[in-house]
């Protein structure tokens, strides 16, 4: 079985969090909003931190320092087509005030969890967005998340990672 992991961030600043508009002729989420990040590589793979962090300068320009509090707070397990799919999100609170530069193909918009509501965004990423802003920023424990379908429909279940 092969295991696929990522290493995503979804940096805040004034109440709204950065997303990649993925361009429609993408073959991996065509037209989805993303949080900032991607694929850990094989050096990375005991370091998604250090993962995420390459990920965020490479989309955004974004280097570590103009970051406050860059913390892991899900880890989220699902199975796609016979593969164990880790996505490690972090969060933290973007400290620069400078425009933040498009790739050419790809555009980095901030959204509200209100303006994220009606657009075209995956599962796992609502769902951990929604459950951030519930519990607010000041919670600095890390949840686990799986996904499953039950009666066809999606659902995220969340438990706090725990000494055992």
């Amino acid at each position: 079985m092969k295991i696929r992991q990522m290493a995503v961030a979804l940096l805040y600043k004034n109440g709204k969090a950065l997303f990649v508009q993925r361009n429609q002729h993408r073959t991996f989420l065509p037209g989805y909003l993303v949080p900032v990040g991607g694929h850990i590589e094989p050096y990375e793979l005991n370091e998604p931190k250090h993962a995420c962090v390459r990920e965020i300068y490479e989309e955004t320009s974004i280097r570590e320092e103009e970051i406050d509090g860059l913390r892991l707070k899900y880890i989220i397990y699902r199975m796609k087509d016979e593969e164990v799919r880790v996505q490690y999100m972090f969060v933290g609170d973007v400290l620069t005030d400078r425009k933040l530069v498009n790739s050419d193909d790809e555009e980095l918009v901030w959204l509200s969890l209100n303006e994220l509501q009606n657009k075209k965004v995956t599962f796992a990423c609502y769902s951990a967005v929604r459950h951030f802003e519930e519990l607010g920023i000041q919670d600095h424990e890390i949840y686990v998340g799986t996904m499953n379908r039950v009666d066809g429909e999606l659902h995220m279940n969340w438990a706090m990672l725990q000494e055992g």
